[in-house]
């Protein structure tokens, strides 16, 4: 089994924390492997702090649909939102929808068998929120 999350590497004890980060991947795939550590499940955590839809949706092939996964966890929008927030024109706009939509509708052709959690984007008022 294997968890590919978009927001890198073998979750193992000691490299857990630099592979995963510190992010929910990171608390998520610990609890997982875990919990069922006799199955030795593999944990990949392709997120880019800063990333946009059009950053993920242009590196979607080899970040997910090559590593073949059985569960896929989205978080993305985050930093769209934000760009919204402070007026870009850059941030969520009709383009944002239909690069989701492909993403997910190319992953439900090619694996039909994952399964996808799709987190809602949201905007902590800290750091650069914060300072707005």
């Amino acid at each position: 089994m294997a968890f590919s999350s978009t927001c890198a590497g073998l979750l193992a004890p000691i490299i857990a924390e630099l592979t995963l980060g510190h992010s929910y991947a990171y608390i998520i795939g610990g609890k997982i492997a875990n919990e069922r550590a006799e199955q030795n499940l593999v944990f990949y955590n392709r997120g880019i702090s800063g990333d946009r839809i059009s950053d993920l949706y242009a590196r979607w092939n080899e970040d997910a649909i090559y590593l073949q996964p059985n569960i896929i966890s989205i978080l993305i929008g985050v930093n769209d939102l934000w760009r919204t927030m402070k007026g870009e024109p850059s941030g969520i706009t009709d383009r944002f929808e239909r690069a989701y939509r492909h993403v997910l509708e190319e992953t439900g052709e090619v694996l039909p068998q994952t399964k996808l959690v799709l987190c809602e984007p949201f905007i902590l008022n800290t750091g650069a929120p914060a300072e707005q």
